[in-house]
């Protein structure tokens, strides 16, 4: 479940929709895992048609602090206490095409999560920033994660190649640079950087229209 730090937007908090996951070769249902993941294969980027600069912190340990492209980072949960699962995120970007900057801090309970194989012990979420102040949250379909963690991929078919939406969520637009350190730009000096992110944001625009902002486009309210 995700447990907002700040209310952000109408859209709020969408839970997995259960019909994605009828389709389950086991016949089961996803449910909350009776114990929590020790490892979380996290990823956050840009969604295809955004440009922008993006900080990333994940239980007060920065999975980077000023990225075009995002990351993937495997790395322990890192639980706040012995009884606890959460996963808290904290998010900043600066939209270049927009000239906006957002902020977004909300909190994942890792037991949500699918994981690989039937141990249960490494999950796997992805973040995606954008367009506007959207900011969705997914975890592969359970089983077809299950079977990769089996080394079983063959098994897969196509109803479980579907991401399961954990939460649609509206970030904060903030009227100046919201990092401490107001470096939150910095990766706008590399031209290198800047040039294959204009790449990748265009090339995926020349095969995809431009979808509409669900986050109202002044406030993220």
């Amino acid at each position: 479940m995700i447990l907002p730090r700040q209310i952000v937007g109408k859209a709020g908090i969408v839970l997995a929709a259960l019909a994605v996951l009828g389709a389950l070769s086991t016949g089961g249902m996803m449910s909350k895992a009776e114990t929590r993941p020790s490892q979380v294969s996290i990823a956050v980027e840009p969604h295809g048609s955004v440009l922008a600069v993006m900080r990333a912190v994940v239980n007060g340990l920065p999975l980077f602090v000023s990225s075009l492209q995002g990351r993937t980072e495997s790395r322990s949960a890192d639980y706040p206490s012995s009884d606890d699962a959460t996963l808290a995120a904290e998010l900043m970007w600066y939209d270049i095409a927009a000239d906006r900057y957002y902020q977004l801090a909300f909190d994942i309970d890792a037991r949500d999560l699918s994981t690989f194989g039937d141990r249960t012990d490494h999950a796997e979420v992805r973040i995606v920033i954008g367009p506007g102040a959207d900011v969705t949250v997914t975890t592969p379909h359970p089983e077809a994660l299950r079977l990769v963690g089996l080394n079983r991929m063959d098994e897969i078919t196509p109803e479980m190649d579907v991401d399961v939406v954990i939460a649609e969520l509206c970030a904060t637009l903030s009227a100046e640079d919201p990092s401490a350190d107001k470096d939150l730009r910095m990766a706008m000096g590399d031209e290198i950087a800047v040039g294959e992110a204009v790449f990748n944001r265009d090339n995926w625009l020349s095969g995809n229209a431009a979808p509409a902002p669900r986050c109202p486009a002044e406030d993220g309210q």
